[in-house]
């Protein structure tokens, strides 16, 4: 049992570590190899070269003190010409080494700005596109939110830095591998004393790390409620409120709060550790008197010559220097790969369905069917869903069937469930029971993109592109987004193109304010969604609620467009407005995440169900 145990510790503290150590480093060379190979090849090239140089330096300075201890012992006439020269050439030599080793140094400095401009742009796309990728469920955890924060915080260029102290720790342990064969001729001890004062600091800086790191991952959440506090008191969208309201003061005194209470944390952990470290580094400090008492006593016997004694002075200073900035780097790599492996990693490869707790595991194969370009009969199957994190469900035992064609609209209050029925045909999010079929196959076992490219949507919650208004309607299509002729149908389905043509720029005037653009009305940025989705040729038409700041004419007259394009397409509009509703072919009316009702407008009427009573109570709204 004991030596089980002892299998395990070392399984747990040394070969797992080990093996996520070279894992990471092999993903960290891997995005320096993209950033460029010659670049790469040349950083580690010239820093491997800085730790021979300096080696160099210092044994050929021993050298020189010799010779010249030689001429002044040896030689009466010190400014003879061939003394002179003599000496002048070895200085010219000793500059020569220094020269090249500046610009090594500059090479060096100049590969690291390309090789770290490199990588940032690789890791910040491999980031944003894992983020454009992970299952739309993940958004609805906080714990997605704090572990896309870890990753994204400026992890860039903590990585390539990352890189960077690895291989001046390369540098570093050349140079003091040198340094301990001179060291070593002046006495055995000297580089054994320099090296084991160094490791306690070592194990106290690791230590510190793993503290420093435990704490900054429970500081996530409230450092994300400062930059939401601090984002509201400085952004457009709540400025009107926070000024009528006076809410200014509260947001500023919880930000500041928040901030205090992350900043004490921070400054004890930080406190507890110097006062550790100093401690420790005196012991350091202490070992190169040390040091020098047994080089004074290997003089004493004759064993080391003058420029010897300089040189292995010298050597000291420098070995503990750079034994000292290796033990400062190599704390650094402990604390950059532990963000790296912890949180850039594990971001990048969440999996999604994994992480779903709420998703019921199955044995179906991966996605792999791709669907054909036409109208589609949909189904959905028993369907529930549960959001992460809640202990009830948002949709409860749904059975649909939309055939091939059919133009459907989904009605029901707010918060009925229509939306997040919409995002599980979408697949957008899985069901947590039951299955929604297409054509009969099953939507996880067919492949997202092939359905995507059949959809064209428009939701409540659109999106507001700050670029051209060309774009932002091009956009919906993007194998057509630059296609003006398109575009321009597209907004004239919309309902867009009648203030557009009036701008003086026309297709080409930047929309919002956030670059110096138009800032259009709620209305007008819904006109520009609405557009956005006549941009595509899909299969599957989807109006989810976008007409909420039109007035009910031009909702109607959206709607009224929307069906004339849909054409034979299947279409399905969802609104808690019901006006609109008799111009499909069938009715469903959702109440607390369950289909109550479905029909056409005449059997709803004649029921007196939940329809009905919805009809009745939106009508005293215009009597």
């Amino acid at each position: 049992m004991n030596e089980m145990n002892i299998v395990n510790t070392l399984v747990k503290k040394v070969v797992q570590p080990t093996i996520s150590v070279s894992k990471g480093i092999t993903l960290l060379f891997n995005y320096a190899w993209r950033s460029g190979a010659w670049v790469t090849l040349v950083t580690i090239s010239s820093a491997m070269l800085l730790g021979f140089i300096t080696v160099g330096e210092v044994w050929f300075i021993g050298v020189f003190v010799d010779h010249v201890a030689d001429i002044l012992n040896y030689q009466s006439d010190l400014f003879s010409y061939s003394t002179f020269m003599s000496i002048l050439s070895w200085i010219a030599f000793l500059i020569g080494i220094r020269l090249v080793g500046h610009g090594i140094k500059y090479v060096h400095q100049w590969t690291q700005t390309n090789m770290r401009e490199g990588m940032t742009r690789n890791i910040q796309t491999d980031l944003y596109s894992k983020a454009t990728k992970v299952p739309l469920s993940q958004y609805e955890k906080p714990s997605f939110y704090n572990k896309l924060d870890r990753a994204n915080s400026g992890m860039g260029e903590d990585l390539s830095a990352l890189l960077f102290y690895i291989l001046s720790v390369v540098g570093a342990l050349i140079t003091i591998g040198g340094l301990i064969v001179i060291t070593a001729k002046g006495h055995l001890l000297i580089p054994i004393i320099i090296m084991a004062f160094g490791f306690p600091i070592i194990l106290l800086k690791n230590k510190y790390t793993e503290e420093a790191y435990d704490l900054d991952v429970n500081q996530t959440e409230k450092r994300r409620r400062t930059a939401y506090y601090l984002n509201l008191l400085t952004s457009r969208d709540a400025a009107k409120e926070i000024r009528i309201f006076g809410i200014g003061p509260l947001f500023s005194s919880r930000w500041r709060n928040i901030y205090e209470d992350v900043r004490s944390q921070t400054i004890r952990l930080n406190v507890k550790h110097k006062l550790k470290l100093g401690s420790v580094e005196l012991l350091h400090v202490a070992s190169f008197g040390f040091c020098l008492f047994l080089l004074i006593g290997s003089i004493a016997n004759g064993h080391v010559s003058i420029g010897s004694f300089v040189a292995i002075t010298y050597a000291i200073l420098q070995m503990q220097d750079r034994w000292f900035w290796c033990i400062r780097w190599i704390g650094l790599i402990h604390e950059e790969h532990i963000g790296f492996n912890r949180d850039l990693v594990s971001f990048l490869t969440l999996t999604g369905e994994a992480d779903n707790d709420n998703t019921v595991s199955t044995n179906l194969p991966l996605p792999n069917c791709s669907l054909l370009s036409r109208p589609h009969h949909i189904s959905a199957e028993n369907v529930s869903y549960m959001y992460p994190g809640e202990k009830s469900l948002a949709l409860r035992y749904i059975h649909l069937d939309i055939k091939p064609g059919e133009k459907v609209a989904l009605l029901g209050e707010n918060g009925a469930g229509k939306s997040t029925l919409v995002q599980l045909l979408l697949g957008l999010y899985q069901p947590t029971e039951g299955s929604i079929r297409y054509d009969g196959i099953n939507l996880r076992q067919i492949e997202p993109q092939s359905l995507w490219k059949q959809v064209s949507a428009v939701f409540q919650d659109f999106a507001q592109y700050h670029v051209s208004a060309k774009e932002n309607i091009g956009l919906g299509c993007i194998e057509q987004w630059q296609n003006l002729q398109k575009i321009r149908q597209a907004a004239a389905s919309g309902g867009a193109s009648s203030f557009i043509e009036q701008w003086p720029a026309g297709y080409e005037t930047i929309l919002g304010p956030t670059f110096g653009g138009d800032d259009l009305s709620g209305g007008q940025w819904q006109k520009i969604a609405i557009s956005r989705g006549f941009m595509r040729d899909a299969s599957f038409l989807i109006l989810d609620e976008p007409t909420a700041a039109l007035d009910p004419k031009a909702e109607a007259e959206v709607y009224q467009r929307f069906l004339e394009m849909a054409g034979g397409r299947t279409t399905l509009m969802i609104s808690h407005r019901i006006g609109f509703a008799r111009l499909a072919d069938r009715i469903i009316v959702m109440k607390a995440g369950q289909i109550v009702e479905s029909g056409s407008h005449e059997d709803l009427i004649q029921r007196k169900g939940e329809y009905s009573e919805l009809l009745k109570v939106q009508s005293k709204w215009y009597q």
